[in-house]
């Protein structure tokens, strides 16, 4: 046997077990392939008012069924306002919901941070404000669709839709009007509560409720009327020294306190909703406040690298100097060692090959 012969077979042999040992190191890391969606069998619901006044706040409640285990994914309620209503803020829900750049077409999504996979009932609350021009008489259909990964199986009822009478002001009814700009942020500004008493009794305990949302709120109170104030989270009541006739008209001047850390601003604008029940029936209203704030409750980025990759930390959520190694690079780095290793080994046997060659 020369030596070329042995030295083309070892490496032969070397570079076979190099193929064959390769694929199995990156099937050590491989991620096995997702299974694709099943049939499904959503459902959507959609609440609403019958009538709204112009100008004032509409509440619509989304509730939706998710079927499972396993849950499908990629779940999303879609409400698609009508011209004549724009969005103004969530009410509350199971999850996130955002408005497009219009202000029309209102996403839901199941809370990203709950159980992957969790079925069950879902409930989504979203206020939109009727325009102050629109004509008393005037109807706005509001749909709603449900959206999943998967093969749908009852497709029926996955929309609904709900229609609304605009409607002018009540005899009895109540106004506010706010600042003409924006808020600063640490300020007190004042909102001013007209109030119409139409036909009925005397009322010796009138009271009023503001409701809002976010973390701004630093306190309130009337100014100018002897009354009695006190607050849960979301909402302050007042009640009045005084007794309110019928056919009446008078002015209720809330002064409000709001806090300079940046963090109480969850959106550029917040809803303030005034309610009453003195006169037996529920009578509100409500004013959008808009805060001078940049950036509205958003936390700093996080630190980046400097250099020209695009690294963004270190996987434990600290800024990092240095790329992490996930499934299928570690799996290449794998195959990488095991051919560095291959070659290294075949120049150890063509050295020790040449060394005997020369001594024989």
């Amino acid at each position: 046997m020369t030596l070329r012969w042995r030295t083309g077979r070892t490496f032969a042999l070397l570079a076979a077990g190099a193929a064959l040992a390769a694929p199995a190191a990156v099937g050590l890391t491989a991620t096995p392939a997702a299974a694709a969606p099943g049939p499904i069998d959503m459902n959507a619901r959609l609440t609403g008012p019958a009538t709204v006044v112009r100008g004032e706040l509409a509440l619509f409640t989304i509730d939706s069924v998710i079927p499972g285990p396993p849950a499908p994914t990629n779940v999303k309620l879609i409400l698609t306002l009508p011209d004549g209503f724009s969005y103004a803020q969530m009410g509350g829900g199971s999850g996130p919901c955002t408005a497009d750049a219009a202000r029309r077409v209102v996403t839901c999504i199941p809370d990203p941070g709950e159980p992957s996979g969790l079925p069950g009932a879902r409930q989504w609350e979203v206020y939109a404000r009727a325009s102050s021009s629109l004509a008393a008489g005037t109807e706005l259909t509001t749909a709603l669709e449900v959206t999943a990964d998967g093969d749908e199986t009852n497709p029926a009822d996955n929309r609904d839709t709900v229609t609304t009478r605009v409607t002018g002001p009540a005899a009895t009814s109540i106004r506010a009007t706010g600042p003409k700009g924006p808020i600063v942020p640490g300020s007190k500004f004042r909102v001013t509560v007209q109030v119409h008493y139409a036909d009925g009794p005397p009322i010796d305990d009138f009271a009023m409720f503001a409701h809002f949302g976010g973390d701004w709120f630093l306190g309130a109170e009337l100014v100018g009327v002897p009354a009695q104030c006190s607050g849960d989270p979301g909402s302050v009541m007042c009640e009045i020294d005084r007794r309110v006739e019928p056919n009446t008209d008078f002015d209720l001047v809330w002064e409000f306190g709001s806090t300079g850390d940046p963090a109480g601003y969850h959106a550029p604008t917040e809803q303030l909703r005034f309610q009453t029940f003195a006169f037996g029936d529920p009578v509100q209203t409500s004013i959008e406040l808009t805060f001078a704030t940049a950036t509205p409750g958003t936390p700093s980025p996080t630190p980046t690298g400097t250099g020209t990759g695009g690294g963004t930390g270190n996987g434990d959520g600290q800024a990092g100097g240095g790329l992490p190694i996930t499934g299928t690079a570690t799996g290449s780095l794998a195959a990488t060692g095991v051919l560095l290793v291959a070659a290294g080994a075949g120049a150890v046997l063509l050295g020790r090959r040449r060394r005997r060659s020369s001594t024989s």
